[in-house]
């Protein structure tokens, strides 16, 4: 188990979905995926170690429901994940494949990773960051809509931040929503000051957009006056 832990502050065993990490000398990477294909102990000892320390980097394509599992990894390694993050990516591509506007409640990417955090049964820590390509046949505020009212279902507590990204554009931050101790939901600023709760259920997309751009008092207290 020793080796294991010094292994992998060494170097980190190369599987794609792991956190990019800076590349180490070619000979001990390829020592550590030998000793893993020859020892079936020491790969289980190394696994063990990774899956306490690692962050699971997944990306999924909103256009595209997974006709499988969404995450592409042994069933024995997501039942040992402990820190995830999940990127929920849509492309200009996604017109015509996939409009949130007319979803509903249903949605089988959802669904199936709602499974396979079920699995995660030692998941502590897991984020999801919702990103879109902007582009001018479709508003990303769609998208970061429905996909936020419906991943803030799960009842999973370590499941706690969603993030909203757009690819390529320049403005400002928006809110995130943050889980709190009992479970709801609030939106936060980028400093991780409280700006308002969220309302439990799904709420109307204009609302919505209301609490991503809210002002936080405590980094521009001068709104509240402005708005008197």
């Amino acid at each position: 188990m020793l080796l294991a832990v010094w292994l992998f502050k060494v170097s980190p065993f190369s599987i794609p979905y792991l956190v990019p990490v800076p590349m180490r000398p070619k000979p001990t990477r390829r020592l550590l995926n030998n000793m893993c294909l020859v020892s079936k102990q020491f790969k289980e000892e190394y696994m063990e170690v990774y899956c306490r320390y690692a962050t699971f980097h997944f990306t999924l394509d909103a256009s595209i429901a997974p006709t499988e599992r969404p995450f592409k990894i042994a069933p024995q390694t997501l039942a040992r994940v402990r820190k995830c993050a999940l990127r929920i990516l849509a492309t200009p591509g996604i017109v015509g494949a996939f409009d949130p506007r007319e979803a509903t409640g249903d949605w089988l990417l959802r669904d199936k990773v709602f499974a396979a955090m079920d699995d995660m049964t030692a998941l502590r820590d897991m984020t999801l960051s919702i990103q879109a390509c902007g582009n001018q046949l479709w508003n990303p505020l769609w998208l970061w809509h429905f996909t936020s009212q419906a991943f803030k279902e799960s009842k999973l507590k370590a499941f706690r931040r969603i993030d909203f990204t757009l690819e390529g554009w320049t403005l400002k931050e928006p809110n995130h929503m943050a889980r709190r101790e009992d479970g709801e939901w609030e939106w936060r600023c980028a400093e991780g000051h409280t700006v308002q709760e969220d309302r439990q259920g799904q709420i109307p997309v204009r609302q919505f957009c209301g609490a991503l751009y809210a002002e936080c008092r405590v980094c521009s207290p001068l709104a509240d006056e402005e708005s008197e």
